[in-house]
Formats: structure tokens, sequence, C-alpha cells
């Protein structure tokens, strides 16, 4: 069925009117406005061919934030609000294991779920969806590490992967006060996102979007010069299975919040746990101030997610030009791997025909393609090269290993081992060990 726009003054009032299965067409034109998909099945189309004919935009003509309509919790400051929300709970709903989640019986793939997002241009969220939701009556979290309390949160907050330190005062941006998801955020839910352009959207944390415990489709959408407090300037991916195909990351930039400026990794992709497959993506000229200039994977196993954790797959896609201004940083690919909760992190990052050249780091812009740290498992079961990758420069990959998986807390002692490497065009691999005294 098809709802015809001319009947709706808003693209809101047309989801509104809509129901499981109707395709809403909306005409060209600059629509001032945050939607949100209320848990419906549909599919909602602009200019497929130009989506920067259709654009939603997150400031009124006056430069002020549009304001979030009548689906909003109470709670919140209605100009708080991600352009575009797809999230499974309803006002009053708790941030935890209870909210509702299509995950738990739905398909493999959001290509099969009917919830699709086209045509668009997603323009100028300055905010984002507060994360998590404060509402009445939610339990408090309790941060724990290797099973001792570490802090307990005033309210209902970040989840079991946030920081030890979980006062708003400790990790602003992480805590209480954070906003995600500047241009759209999706939780617990299935959506494919079709040739759709993020541009100039802001939060702390995944400017463009943030997508956290859900199962999505981003297909031959760009993402340029969006903006996080934290991590993923363009995207950020949390617990969630993902395939990102044929897109664009440029121009996207960590600028660190205020009371935590060392902070920001992922400046194109943030990748926290779950499944991931990158395929022919380009990611170029984007900054980050702590490590992944142009992507940073932390693969993280948690017994609470174990059903969306698996292997990342970066496949045919070239990752240049990207930035770090951390000297201890990564300008290219950071990954990280290890586990909570007593999980086992066996997923790997797999490389293919993939080209990691001509990312730096530092004031002094030194070569920093690829960077592994391996704090607590063995670096050759973090990554597979399944060969035709080129990453440029002698020391192509920096490796930080942990000598002891109870860590480093006696001292550092610093090591070059070069190690002659047999396929793609490796010269050396820079090993530091860190060993505890």
């Amino acid at each position: 069925s098809r709802i015809p726009t001319r009947k709706f003054t808003t693209i809101q009032s047309a989801i509104d009117a809509s129901f499981n299965g109707y395709t809403i067409l909306v005409d060209d034109g600059v629509y001032r406005e945050a939607i949100n998909f209320k848990g419906k099945e549909i599919t909602l189309r602009g200019n497929v061919i130009s989506p920067e004919n259709c654009i939603i935009d997150g400031q009124n003509e006056d430069g002020t934030p549009v304001q979030a309509p009548d689906w909003s919790r109470p709670s919140w400051d209605p100009t708080k609000v991600s352009i575009v929300t797809v999230d499974t709970r309803e006002p009053g709903d708790c941030y935890d294991g209870d909210a509702p989640n299509e995950l738990e019986s739905g398909p493999d793939s959001a290509l099969d779920f009917e919830r699709i997002m086209e045509g668009f241009t997603i323009r100028n969220g300055t905010s984002g969806t507060r994360y998590p939701s404060i509402e009445p009556g939610c339990e408090p979290c309790i941060f724990t590490q290797q099973g001792k309390v570490i802090c307990e949160c005033p309210e209902n907050c970040f989840g079991p992967d946030a920081p030890i330190n979980c006062t708003d005062d400790q990790c602003p941006g992480t805590g209480i006060d954070a906003f995600v998801g500047g241009g759209i955020w999706i939780y617990r839910s299935y959506l494919t996102v079709n040739n759709c352009v993020f541009t100039n959207n802001s939060s702390d944390g995944g400017g463009g979007a943030f997508v956290r415990e859900s199962n999505v489709v981003f297909l031959s959408c760009d993402f340029d010069s969006n903006t996080s407090g934290s991590n993923g300037g363009g995207l950020q991916l949390n617990h969630t299975i993902s395939n990102v195909i044929r897109c664009n990351f440029t121009n996207n930039q960590i600028v660190p919040l205020e009371k935590a400026p060392s902070s920001g990794s992922g400046a194109g992709i943030h990748v926290f746990s779950g499944t991931c497959t990158l395929n022919t993506c380009t990611i170029t000229d984007n900054h980050a101030t702590e490590n992944g200039g142009g992507i940073s994977m932390a693969l993280i196993r948690t017994n609470s997610f174990e059903h969306l954790f698996g292997d990342v797959n970066v496949n045919d896609c070239v990752i240049e030009n990207n930035t770090s201004s951390g000297d201890d940083g990564c300008g290219g690919l950071q990954l990280n791997s290890t586990s909570q909760d007593g999980a086992t992190p066996d997923a790997k990052l797999i490389l293919l025909r993939t080209t990691i050249c001509n990312n730096v780091r530092g004031e002094d812009s030194i070569l920093s393609n690829f960077c592994i740290n391996a704090t607590s498992i063995p670096e050759e079961d973090m990554w597979d090269d399944n060969g035709g990758n080129v990453i440029c420069a002698e020391a192509a990959i920096e490796i930080n290993a942990v000598v002891s998986p109870d860590g480093f807390e006696a001292g550092i002692d610093t090591v070059d081992v070069a190690v002659e490497v047999e396929q793609g065009e490796l010269d050396s691999i820079q090993y530091q060990w860190y060993i505890e005294e």
C-alpha cells in the first residue's frame, strides 16, 4: 500500500497514519523535523537517485534545533533528539534487558525485514538521543570489574560496557547526560538504510549514526563531515550485527568533550563488539584525537551480548589519509580485543583485498596505518590476512602485546623486533612488548 505524500504536511504525520507493509513516498524538498518509525515495518522512500534533493533537516530556518514530536519522553528536552529514531521502546520503558527486542524472534538479516529508509539526506542534527533514557522506576546500573562492584550509578545508565567511573563528573558524555546519534539512533531494531547521506550531524557519540543491539544494513550511503564528542564521528556500531556496503566516510572527526579532552576513537567508524562486514567502503580524511583516525574496532566479548558477537570482515576497502592527533594513537585502523564477564573473545578481524596507506599520527605525522592492541590475546588470534591486502610503509603493523594477562602495572620496556612477512607488501612488524617486572 502507499500513502500519497500530498495528504500530509510532514513525514511524521504520514508515519503516524501508516501500518506495517506500507510505503511512504516523500517528495523532494527540505523537511525540518525529527521523525520516529515507532516500531512500524514500513518503507520510507525519498529520492533514491538524488538523495541530496530530499532532505530531513535538524535545524529550523533560524538555526534553532527542531523539536521532538509528541512521542518524546516528557523527561527530555524536546530539542535533544536524533533526526531519525528507530527504537523498539515505548515512552517509559527502561534501558535494560527487559526492553522490547525485535532480534529475539526476527530474521538473520535486516534485508529480510520490511523496514527500509532510502533516498534521504539527513543533516544538521545537533544533539542526538539521550543515552540511556532516564525514566522513573528504572533500576540503577552497577558496574563491576573482575567480579567487584566499582560504582553504582544513581540512575539507569550506560550498560555493561560502560567505563569504570560512571558519574558524569568522571565520565562526561558517557553518563546520564550523554546524547548519541545526531543523525539517526537505532536500538534493538532491524533497518536497511539505502542511498542516504549523513552530513553535518553531531552528538556525544556516533555523530552521524549510533546503532546498538540491532541488525542493520547501510547500503551506498555517505557519511561526511559529522562530529562526535567521543567515539564514532561518522558511525558507531555497538553490540550490533551490521553490513556496511559501498559506503563512503570522509571528513568526519572527533571533537573531544570538555571534561575528557583525550577521548575519541574511530573518527570514520567505531565498532564495539558485535558482528560487522565492511564491503567496498572508502574511509578517507577523517580525524580522531586518540585511536583509529579511520576505524577503531574493539572486539570485546561479553556474555550479555553473546548472540551478537562475531568476526569483523573488511573486504575491498580503502583506508587512506586519516589522522590521529595522539602521539601514541593510530592514524588508520586500530584493533583492540579482550573479554568481559569471563567470555572467550574468539572472533577476529579478517582483512581481504584492502588498502591501508598514508595514515598518520601525532604532531610529527608519523606513518601509522594498522595498530593492534593485544592486551590479553595473542596477536595471531586477533586477525587473519586473507590475501590481496596492501598496508604501506615499514613497520606497517604496530602491535602492543602484554606479556602477562594481569597487566603491566610495574613498568614498561620497549623492544623493536623486525619480522619477515611473506604476504602483501609488509616489510616488518614492530612489536612493543610491555614487560611486567
